[in-house]
């Protein structure tokens, strides 16, 4: 019995993107390329040369494995071993059984190989479109050939995403690769068209990069996590073995490969086991800088409890707090105290010396609040004392200070605030009667009211029975106290409105001797120096001024005035003429024994105050040039008064009205003013009083010195020791 002919198990099938492979299904075995099993003897003799057949849709190329390139044309190479061959050799062997003539044999599934560079070229399945066949990966495969017009269809849209990414995979596109260069080297691929246009081409890879990257990146921690332990360890030995950790990675990679080569090769790059370095040495440098600052806070605490125990005070200066640190029993044993630095130390001290004038200025604080809550209960227990004078009826509306002062001058609570800052006793008086005051004024205005619908007017010389009997018929009910408080305060305005108007008549007389003797000035032909009243009385008594002031002896007193400024004129001018006999004069005049006294100084009176101190050594030395100076200077005063043709009252008209310009609210102060004066004319006189026994023959003294001027013109005020003293002083200091 002969044997039958050896069957080759391998079959022919289709992937979903059309390209050939073949099963064998006793080994399960699924290849790209044709076996050898299958080839006919052509195909033997082809495989000894870089030249692949394919096929593009029934059309054939030839692929050059060597230089990379493709060509329509059969090449000279494959037609020579072509024409050695007989036709029979490309038949396939009869041996060969086709997919088709196994009605047992069924297709196995296609499923896509994961990509594996090992694989490539083993003969294991991959997907289509990964690689040419016969190649020895996809670098080898790109085509020049025009495969434009080939296009692969999928029947699901994730299949097509799948084959595009695995032509990505398959292809070695990693995140360093552009979407430029991925176009440019796969392009040609039949996979490359497996998605249809050219941004889903690019969203898948941009996808893809994004899933490598990812998928690279938990690798790599996956692999250092795995390492770090073993690493640590290993780390921690050579550092101990004397590896330094400000030594270069270069130098660390050195050491490391030679000393510890089972742990170097226990990573898989360079870049993990730069990684895992640097993560200790972050580590080490972690631990010594807490251990650093640990020593650090150590030394500041220590510090801190060496100046708490020096007790410096706020004004000790840092050289001095310096050498008592240095020289004190714990900073010399202490030998990490000896290496702090001194920098450190001075901030430490000024801390220190913030927190010494902090606790100071609290302290001052303290005292100045404690001290202003005494001088206020001062002033309210003084207060409360005279609030129970008031009920008593000791204070009443136009109470002075002269009289009710002996009431507490013992009292501890007037006594305690004397010299009190703030409002002084006689102002919480003041405001006690000032108060009153208002209550008595608002009395009065009720009365007023109340007898103004009766036509009357309140009269000063009536008695309390008499008011009480003109308010009988009115709404008004007021006190015997109340009434004698009201007529009280009529009387006191009743009297300054008199002084008032005595003054306002007073200031009406001057001003018209003003305008008279303005008017005299300016009077052509002018008064001769030498005439009497008499013989000038013709020339004046038609003029508007003398006729306004009526009083005789008024008139004559300007005129004499006019007559001693004109003389005055006169001497000047001789004087201006001859001013060195003038001087001679002026020192006859003072030896002689102030016989020959100038007009001026008769007139000045003696109470006037010299326009210059130093004239009496003027007239025992002669300066011609200051007194000449002195001279021309008031002679320009007079001549610019002459030279001003207005009379007084308009030039006066003129000054108010700029004064009202300047502050429009002047006027209406002024009244207030004088109103307010009217109301309390006591308040001056309460003030006067109101100083304490202690001060009292000081104050004596002092007022001596300081007493009002009459208000008489005709009666200047008495010249005191005091002032002639004064005077004597200041001619011995001018000179000097």
């Amino acid at each position: 019995m002969s044997a039958a002919p050896e069957t080759v198990a391998w079959a022919e099938f289709r992937s979903p993107d059309g390209r050939a492979y073949w099963y064998r299904a006793d080994t399960k075995e699924s290849v790209w390329e044709k076996p050898a099993e299958l080839k006919s003897k052509a195909e033997i003799a082809l495989s000894d040369t870089p030249w692949k057949e394919y096929d593009s849709n029934g059309r054939k190329y030839w692929y050059n494995a060597d230089d990379k390139t493709t060509t329509w044309e059969m090449p000279e190479q494959v037609k020579q071993i072509m024409a050695t061959l007989p036709p029979e050799a490309h038949l396939a062997p009869s041996t060969v059984q086709p997919a088709q003539a196994s009605p047992g044999l069924a297709a196995p599934a296609f499923v896509p190989a994961t990509f594996d560079s090992n694989m490539i070229g083993g003969g294991q399945l991959v997907a289509a479109g990964g690689f040419l066949p016969g190649s020895g990966g996809l670098s080898s495969s790109v085509s020049t050939a025009p495969l434009g017009s080939m296009r692969v269809d999928f029947n699901k849209p994730e299949d097509a995403k799948n084959a595009f990414n695995q032509l990505l995979r398959l292809a070695g596109v990693n995140p360093t690769w552009t979407w430029e260069r991925t176009m440019r080297d796969l392009i040609t691929e039949p996979m490359f068209k497996s998605l249809r246009t050219m941004g889903e081409r690019k969203a898948a890879f941009e996808a893809y990069i994004a899933d490598f990257a990812q998928r690279e990146k938990d690798a790599r921690q996956k692999s250092i996590d795995r390492l770090r332990p073993a690493w640590k360890n290993g780390l921690g030995r050579a550092v101990e073995a004397g590896m330094k950790s400000w030594w270069s990675w270069e130098r660390t990679k050195a050491e490391l490969s030679r000393n510890m080569s089972e742990m170097w090769s226990s990573a898989r790059n360079d870049d993990e086991r730069r990684t895992l370095w640097s993560e200790y040495i972050a580590e080490l440098k972690g631990r010594e800088e807490t251990k650093r600052q640990q020593v650090f806070k150590s030394n500041v605490d220590k510090v801190h409890q060496i100046i708490a125990s020096l007790h410096l005070e706020l004004s000790t200066s840092w050289r001095d707090a310096r050498y008592m640190i240095e020289r004190s029993d714990d900073w010399r044993a202490d030998p990490e105290l000896n290496q702090f630095e001194l920098v450190h130390v001075l901030g430490i001290f000024e801390e220190y010396a913030k927190k010494l004038e902090q606790e100071s200025f609290q302290e001052r604080q303290k005292l100045r609040a404690e001290k202003t809550r005494n001088q206020r209960k001062r002033r309210e227990a003084f207060a409360d004392l005279l609030l129970e004078l008031r009920k008593e009826g000791q204070i009443k509306a136009g109470s002075k200070w002269k009289d009710v002062y002996p009431l507490f001058d013992k009292d501890t609570r007037y006594t305690d605030l004397l010299g009190n800052p703030g409002s002084n006793p006689l102002d919480l008086f003041h405001d006690v009667v000032d108060e009153l005051d208002q209550v008595v004024e608002e009395h009065a205005a009720a009365v007023e009211s109340a007898l103004k619908t009766q036509a009357k007017a309140i009269d000063t010389a009536w008695t309390i029975a008499e008011l009480k009997t003109h308010l009988a018929d009115s709404k008004v009910i007021l006190t015997d106290d109340q009434l004698s408080g009201v007529l009280a305060f009529v009387q006191i305005r009743e009297a300054a409105k008199a002084r008032a108007e005595v003054e306002r008549q007073e200031r009406r007389k001057r001003e018209k001797m003003d305008d008279l003797r303005f008017a005299l000035r300016n009077l052509r032909p002018a008064i001769a120096a030498d005439s009497t009243y008499e013989e000038a009385e013709p020339m004046m008594k038609d003029l508007r001024e003398f006729k306004a002031l009526e009083a005789e002896d008024l008139r004559k007193l300007v005129f004499e005035s006019h007559i001693s400024r004109q003389k005055e004129k006169l001497r000047e001018r001789e004087r201006e003429r001859t001013p060195s006999d003038a001087g001679s004069r002026g020192g006859e005049s003072v030896h002689s024994g102030g016989g020959r006294e100038s007009s001026r100084a008769r007139r000045r009176g003696p109470f006037e105050s010299r326009p210059d101190h130093r004239s009496s050594r003027r007239s025992l030395e002669p300066s011609p040039r200051g007194d000449h100076d002195s001279r021309r200077r008031h002679t320009d005063e007079r001549r610019s008064d002459r030279h001003d043709d207005r009379r007084p009252d308009e030039r006066r008209s003129d000054r108010y009205a700029d004064e009202r310009k300047a502050d429009p609210h002047r006027s209406r102060r002024r009244r207030e003013a004088t109103e307010e004066k009217e109301r309390t004319p006591r308040r001056e006189a309460d003030r006067e009083d109101a100083r304490p026994e202690a001060k009292v023959e000081e104050e004596g003294e002092i007022a001596e010195d300081i007493k009002p001027a009459s208000s008489s013109p005709s009666e200047p005020r008495s010249r005191s020791r005091r002032d002639d003293e004064r005077d004597a002083k200041r001619t011995r200091l001018s000179s000097r």
